[in-house]
C-alpha cells in the first residue's frame, strides 16, 4: 500500500508554530496564536493513525515496541538538549529562586508530564506568573506523548485485533466517533468547571487527535488519491475557510478569550478542513502554498523550533532588560538559528539512524536510561541552585516577597472560591468600639500598621477581605480565572450586609487602582458602595491605592544581587522611578468629597519621598512586587498612616 507524503502538511505545522512563536513574543496581531497548539493536535492525530493504520496494513498488526521506539528516538534526544543547555544557561540569567521554580516542570517534561505538573500547580496557562516558567510550552509535549502512548490500543480495539476479528472498516470509525464525542463533551463541562483541567489533560483533547485520526482513516480508504469528491474550485473554498478559520481564531482571540471553551472548535475545524482538502495532483492553491520551500523548511524544523521558541523568548527578555536594541525580530532569528541547530545536529541524525531503527527494544532502555540521567542532572542543579542561594543577605531580599499581612493565616480570604463572607476577629471581643477593614489586598497591606494601633488602645478589629475583589460596585473579568469575578459581587455584597448588622464606629476601605473600569464606574461604583455603608457606619476612611512601580522591586533587587555575582560586568537595572500619580486617586476624591464622614488617605509622599517610588529606601526593602509594600516598610511609616486615620 502506497502512503503518500503531503508536503502541506509541513506547510501546515509552519503557520501552526509561528503563530505560537507570535502569540507568546506578544504580538498584538497575533494575540491568539496559542491556537497553533489545536493545528498541532489534530495533525498528531491525522500523521500517528496513518502510521498506525500503514503498519497494520503491511504486516497485519502494529509492533508496539517498534511504535515506542521511533516515537522515543524522535523527540526524546532533541527534548534532552534543549532542558540541558536551557538550565546551563539559566544558571547564569535567572536567580537562584527563580532557577527552583524551573525544576518541577523541566524533571515533569523529561518524562513527559509536565501538564499534570501544571495542572496541579497554583498558575493558570494565561495567568501573567506563567510567564516566569521557562518550560511552560512543554505541556503541549506532555498531552501528545500520553496520546502516543494509548493511541495504538484504541487503533487496535477498533480494528477487532483483541477480540481476534479483523473488522476493523466497521469497528474502527464507530470508535473513533465515541472517541470524539465523550473527549468533546468531557472538554465542554470542563471547561465550565475546571478550564485549567479542560486545557492541560489529554482526556480532554483527544477528540483533536480523534478527528486528525478520522480523517487518516479515510486517507487510507481513498488509495490516496484525494480526500473530498469535489471539484478543484470546491477544495480550494475548503481550503481558503479552513486557513481563515486558523488564522481568523489567531487574530481575533487573545488572552482574554475564555480558552479552551466553544472557541476551541474554530482551528480545530480549520485545521480539520486543510487536512481534508488534499488532493494528490496537489491542485489547491492553498495546498501549493503551504508546499513552498520556506514553509515545508520550517514544518521540518517545527519541533526543534517549539522546543527552544519559549526558552529563547524568555531569556531574550530578560536580556533586553539588561541592553536595549533587542527586538521580536532577534528573538526570531535565535529560535531559527537555535532550532536549527538542535534538528540537524541531534535531531534528525538520531532520527535516522538506521543502526538504532534497527534495534527497538535497545532504544527504549538508552531513553528511558537517557530520560534518568537528565532529571538526575536537573535535580543536581536544584540543590546546587538552592545552596548558592543560602546566602543570608541574598535569601533577605528573596523573603521579602513573603512579608504579607498575618491576616491570611487565619482564613480570612477565601479569594475566588467563595463568596461566603468570613471576618477575622483581632483584639478585645468585648470592646465598646470597633472598626472594621474591607478591601483586596492592597488595603490589607496596612494591617499590621492599623493592628498595631487599634489593638493596642482596645478597639475591637474586624477584617473583611477578598483578593483581587474590588470596593467598586461593578463586576470585571478577572483574568486570572478566565471569566467575570462573580464571587467578589455576591461576597461584597454579603460583607456591606455584615457590615450594617455590626454598625462599625470607623470603618476603613480600598483597592488597588489597576481595575480596568472606566472613570464613571469607578466614581459610580464607589459611591454606591459609600452610600450604602454610611448609614451603618459613624466614619469612613478611604485609603488610596499604592503608587505602582514599573517593574517587580523585590526580584528588581534580587537580579541586582545575583548578576553582581554571576555578571559582574552587567550594569545594575534601575529599581525605581517617578512618581505617577494614579487617576482613579483624583476619581475617587472628588466621588466621595461630598460626604462628610468620608475622608480621602493618600500617602504616596510617604511611600515615595521626593516623588520617587524605590525598590528599597536606606537598606529597607519597600516593595515586595510592583503593588504591594513589604510589612517591614509599613510598620516604619504607620505614624502617618495613623495621624490621617486620627483625623476627623
Amino acid at each position: 500500500m502506497q502512503f503518500s507524503y503531503r508536503p502541506d502538511i509541513q506547510g501546515l505545522r509552519a503557520i501552526a508554530v509561528l503563530l505560537v512563536f507570535f502569540s507568546h513574543a506578544k504580538s498584538s496581531l497575533f494575540g491568539g496564536g496559542f491556537i497553533g497548539v489545536d493545528v498541532f493536535f489534530v495533525i498528531s492525530g491525522y500523521v500517528i493513525t496513518e502510521l498506525l493504520l500503514k503498519d497494520y496494513h503491511q504486516r497485519g498488526a502494529i509492533i508496539l515496541h517498534r511504535f515506542y521506539a521511533r516515537r522515543l528516538q524522535r523527540l526524546l534526544p532533541a527534548l534532552a538538549f534543549m532542558l540541558l543547555v536551557t538550565v546551563l544557561i539559566s544558571f547564569f540569567i535567572l536567580t537562584p529562586s527563580e532557577q527552583e521554580y524551573q525544576y518541577g516542570t523541566g524533571i515533569s517534561a523529561d518524562y513527559w508530564m509536565s501538564n499534570l505538573f501544571l495542572l496541579f500547580s497554583k498558575v493558570g496557562y494565561f495567568q501573567r506568573e506563567a510567564a516566569t516558567n521557562i518550560f511552560l510550552h512543554t505541556w503541549s509535549l506532555g498531552v501528545e506523548e500520553q496520546f502516543y502512548l494509548i493511541w495504538p490500543f484504541l487503533i487496535l480495539l477498533g480494528l477487532g485485533h483483541f477480540s481476534g476479528k479483523d473488522n476493523g472498516k466497521t469497528r474502527l470509525v464507530p470508535m473513533l466517533i465515541l472517541t470524539f464525542i465523550v473527549s468533546l463533551l468531557l472538554s465542554f463541562w470542563a471547561s465550565q468547571f475546571s478550564p485549567k483541567q479542560a486545557f492541560y489533560q489529554m482526556p480532554a483533547r483527544a477528540w483533536q487527535f480523534a478527528l486528525g485520526g478520522l480523517i487518516a482513516h479515510r486517507h487510507v480508504l481513498r488509495s490516496h488519491e484525494r480526500l473530498l469528491d469535489l471539484s478543484t474550485v470546491s477544495i480550494n473554498i475548503v481550503a481558503a475557510t479552513g486557513l481563515s478559520l486558523i488564522l481568523g481564531a489567531a487574530f481575533w482571540f487573545d488572552r482574554l478569550t475564555p480558552y479552551p471553551n466553544w472557541q476551541v472548535l474554530v482551528p480545530t475545524i480549520g485545521s480539520a478542513l486543510l487536512l481534508l482538502a488534499w488532493r494528490q495532483d496537489n491542485e489547491s492553491m492553498i495546498g501549493k502554498l503551504l508546499s513552498t520551500k520556506p514553509l515545508r523548511w520550517l514544518g521540518d524544523i517545527s519541533y526543534s523550533f517549539y522546543l527552544w521558541h519559549w526558552p529563547v523568548l524568555f531569556l531574550t527578555e530578560r536580556i533586553i532588560a539588561l541592553h536595549t536594541g533587542w527586538s521580536v525580530s532577534l528573538s526570531l532569528g535565535a529560535t531559527l538559528m537555535t532550532a536549527s541547530l538542535s534538528y540537524y545536529l541531534v535531531e534528525n541524525p538520531v532520527r535516522h539512524n538506521n543502526r538504532l531503527i534497527a534495534r527497538p527494544r535497545q532504544v527504549i532502555l538508552g531513553a528511558l536510561s537517557m530520560m534518568v540521567m537528565v532529571s538526575a542532572l536537573l535535580a543536581a542543579s536544584s540543590i546546587y541552585s538552592g545552596k548558592l542561594g543560602s546566602d543570608p543577605e541574598y535569601r533577605k531580599i528573596v523573603e521579602a516577597r513573603y512579608q504579607t499581612p498575618v491576616v491570611y493565616k487565619y482564613g480570612c480570604d477565601d479569594w475566588y472560591r467563595s463568596a461566603q463572607v468570613q471576618p477575622c476577629v483581632f483584639g478585645n471581643p468585648k470592646a465598646s468600639r470597633k472598626i472594621v477593614m474591607i478591601g483586596d489586598s492592597i488595603l490589607m497591606q496596612w494591617f499590621p500598621a492599623i493592628a498595631a494601633y487599634y489593638v493596642k488602645n482596645n478597639w475591637q478589629l474586624i477584617v473583611l477581605t477578598k483578593s483581587s475583589c474590588p470596593m467598586v460596585n461593578r463586576s470585571y473579568y478577572y483574568e486570572n480565572i478566565r471569566s467575570y469575578y462573580t464571587v467578589c459581587d455576591l461576597w461584597r455584597q454579603q460583607a456591606i450586609k455584615f457590615i450594617r448588622q455590626i454598625k462599625p464606629d470607623v470603618l476603613i476601605m480600598g483597592s488597588a487602582s489597576t481595575y480596568p473600569f472606566s472613570r464613571e464606574q469607578w466614581q459610580q461604583g464607589t459611591s454606591e458602595i459609600v452610600e450604602q455603608l454610611l448609614p451603618a457606619a459613624g466614619r469612613i476612611k478611604l485609603i488610596a491605592a499604592t503608587p505602582v512601580l514599573t517593574i517587580n522591586g523585590q526580584l528588581c533587587l534580587e537580579r541586582n544581587y545575583w548578576y553582581a555575582k554571576t555578571m559582574p560586568g552587567i550594569p545594575k537595572q534601575n529599581c525605581s522611578n517617578e512618581l505617577h500619580p494614579s487617576a482613579t486617586w483624583s476619581w475617587i476624591r472628588e466621588a466621595v468629597s461630598g460626604h462628610s464622614h468620608v475622608k480621602f488617605i493618600e500617602l504616596s509622599k510617604a511611600i515615595c519621598p521626593g516623588g520617587v517610588c524605590s525598590a528599597s529606601n536606606q537598606g529597607m526593602i519597600v516593595y515586595r512586587d510592583s503593588l504591594h509594600l513589604t510589612e517591614g516598610f509599613v510598620l516604619t511609616i504607620r505614624s502617618q498612616l495613623i495621624a490621617q486615620l486620627s483625623k476627623n
